[in-house]
């Protein structure tokens, strides 16, 4: 039987079989092998307080003394400002005289109670006498807790003048100023809380697959790179910006000190996050042709250009994200001299 084949493709066999061992380059190659990863992600994000806390009044009064600024660091329980308090003084020291009068009246009227009743039981006085002094005594004790009620209104009417901080925080905003007259339901200040903080930040959306709620994170301040702090990712978010494709995520951190501050930049770092199954390469491996960064791969005697999708990890290697497979003979010497379809053979063999 005569076959028939074209004469382009004699000439190529010819060629092909007529390589010398000078025409074909040794190379190292490097297997590939699932292995576990240790996905490290790095970026940035900006502290907010977890909690604003708006300072009001409820009742009306003038403005004596503001004893803060914005910005000031204030703690739980420092005064803010002081209110005009002679009215209520004096309101608190005609309820003092009410309660004492009405304190000294039920004191005499129990004393003739009982000076009623010892004379009852002796028949010296009537039931009715004694009935008399009975109602006296609740007469004199309903008008002591009115004005007992009366005089703690008073000093809570005064207690409020004072102004103090409800929580440990920064100073937001300043609203009042001294000489002013605060109606009810004004706004003193703003007070963001820093007794706990949130980091916002947002990651890629190939990052935000491998991230999940629990996850321990590391942050550093920018310019301070000695203050780092441990914080906890407390959400993921659903949805991507739609400007810039990132997914939003936020982070918790417990008990600041004195040099976190909202509206900070920090750098945020995770790292821990294991993934099984990965294919990685060395960073030695990856070459850049035409501004693309492309692996060889040694394929039935010749080096087979491919250009992954890989991922920047630490400890010098890329995270294969596609674009090879499992088994595939990874060349990773004579690179400088290597171009797609050059014969090559493997003088040695490693796993990966």
């Amino acid at each position: 039987m005569l076959l028939g084949c074209s004469r382009e493709a004699v000439e190529s066999g010819n060629e092909a079989n007529n390589l010398t061992t000078e025409d074909i380059t040794n190379v190292s190659v490097l297997t590939l092998q699932p292995t576990k990863w240790n996905i490290e992600i790095e970026t940035y994000g900006q502290v907010r307080a977890v909690e604003e806390v708006q300072i009001g009044v409820d009742f009306s009064g003038d403005v004596v003394q503001v004893l803060f600024e914005e910005g000031d660091q204030v703690v739980q329980g420092q005064r803010l400002a002081i209110f005009d308090d002679k009215e209520s003084k004096l309101r608190r020291t005609q309820a003092q005289k009410a309660a004492e009068q009405a304190n000294t009246q039920l004191t005499d009227a129990v004393r003739q109670l009982r000076l009623k009743e010892s004379l009852f039981d002796e028949r010296v006085v009537s039931q009715d006498e004694l009935d008399a002094a009975v109602n006296e005594v609740q007469l004199a004790q309903s008008r002591y807790d009115e004005t007992s009620a009366t005089l703690a209104l008073a000093e809570e009417e005064l207690d409020k003048l004072i102004i103090t901080s409800p929580v440990t925080g920064i100073v937001e905003s300043r609203d009042i100023e001294p000489g002013e007259t605060l109606l009810s339901g004004g706004a003193v200040a703003t007070i963001q809380n820093m007794n706990a903080m949130r980091v916002h930040a947002f990651v890629s959306g190939e990052d935000i697959s491998y991230l999940s709620p629990g996850m321990s994170a590391r942050i550093y301040l920018a310019g301070i790179e000695q203050r780092q702090y441990d914080v906890v990712l407390e959400s993921t978010g659903i949805k991507a910006d739609p400007n810039t494709g990132s997914f939003p995520i936020r982070f918790i951190l417990n008990e600041p000190d004195r040099f976190v501050r909202p509206g900070m930049t920090v750098r945020v770092y995770l790292s821990g996050v294991e993934l099984p199954n990965q294919l990685v390469v060395p960073e030695s491996a990856v070459v850049d042709r035409g501004r693309r960064r492309v692996v060889y791969i040694l394929r039935e005697g010749v080096a087979t250009e491919l250009a992954p999708q890989l991922r920047v990890g630490g400890t010098n290697q890329f995270l294969v994200v596609g674009g090879l497979h499992s088994g595939d003979l990874l060349i990773i010497s004579n690179l400088d001299e290597m171009t797609d379809g050059k014969p090559v053979t493997a003088k040695d063999q490693d796993e990966s």
